[in-house]
């Protein structure tokens, strides 16, 4: 994840843009194995790089691989269910491929040996493709589902990091109690602005 922040140091930084790679991951913890969607994610990393160019301040939060990752959302298992497989498409697909190696086709399937495929060496090798697919199928049918990690459908935190458990607990404490600080200190200025008649003309 980064950030590109505008400004200089004497008059602050203000943030123009913020962006999170989209490349799916792989995580492992010695019981089985999950992809993890990034988008949408909110990425606290252990390791924080700044850089400084032209009037421009870019921080990038990096997940490091080979040590923890611990990651909040929406777990899920998908299955073949999820696939859409096409007997018809997938046989005309692997019959169009076996036609663009022709020297080859005609090796297998010219069962009279004059050169050419005729009617019923096509409907062969048709045969041939339709149990190939069939096949295919029935192995993903078979095989087990896989597990994603993505961001919750409703308005839940996505958090992927590398920081330790206690030390997301702390950060996110803090930061929850800096908003009710901010919040109190509103309701208190509105309270005082509407009891005074501050609007009044």
């Amino acid at each position: 994840m980064y950030h590109l922040h505008q400004g200089s140091n004497d008059k602050g930084w203000r943030e123009i843009e913020r962006d999170v790679s989209s490349t799916m991951f792989e995580i492992n913890d010695g019981t089985g194995v999950c992809m993890v969607d990034p988008d949408n994610a909110e990425i606290v990393g252990a390791k924080s790089n700044t850089s400084y160019s032209h009037g421009y301040k870019k921080v990038e939060e990096l997940l490091l691989s080979g040590v923890n990752t611990y990651v909040l959302g929406e777990f899920s298992t998908l299955g073949i269910d999820h696939i859409n497989l096409s007997l018809s498409q997938e046989v005309s697909a692997l019959l169009s491929e076996w036609k663009r190696d022709s020297k080859n086709l005609v090796k297998r399937f010219d069962l009279n040996g004059n050169g050419e495929i005729d009617m019923d060496e096509w409907e062969l090798a048709r045969r041939l493709a339709k149990r190939t697919i069939e096949n295919t199928h029935r192995e993903l049918r078979q095989a087990p589902g896989y597990h994603v990690m993505r961001a919750p459908k409703n308005t839940r935190l996505y958090l992927i990091s590398n920081l330790p458990p206690h030390q997301l607990r702390q950060r996110y404490l803090w930061w929850s109690y800096f908003h009710f600080t901010a919040f109190l200190i509103a309701v208190s200025a509105l309270t005082f602005i509407t009891s005074s008649g501050f609007f009044n003309l």
